[in-house]
């Protein structure tokens, strides 16, 4: 679901958290995905769907996501599943529930 390096990254978060406490949250796979995508440098091509997401985002009540959040975000993500991102962005507000949608949709078929 995520570029190889921001995968690397998501994967080397889980691993630090591994035989820890920890491990055992159930957001800990959100958490470190979060983790990854912020670290991923931002494409210039997220700019023109993010200011579009930020300013939908700005209107709802429960807004927590910056705009360079989803730039990395929509950078970090393959390009078959940006418009998965897109729609939970759109729904959310928010990166932490995308982790799911993601990995649901990028399931084979």
């Amino acid at each position: 679901m995520l570029q190889s390096a921001a995968a690397r990254r998501a994967i080397a978060c889980l691993e630090g958290k591994s035989a820890t406490q920890a491990i055992c949250d159930e957001e800990a796979s959100d958490v470190c995905f979060v983790a990854a995508i912020s670290k991923q440098p931002l494409e210039a091509f997220s700019k023109e769907p993010c200011e579009e997401l930020m300013n939908h985002c700005a209107r709802q009540p429960r807004n927590n996501i910056t705009l360079d959040l989803c730039r990395a975000g929509y950078s970090a993500v393959r390009a078959e599943l940006r418009d998965t991102l897109e729609g939970c962005i759109t729904e959310y507000c928010t990166l932490d529930h995308c982790h799911g949608a993601l990995e649901y949709r990028s399931r084979p078929r």
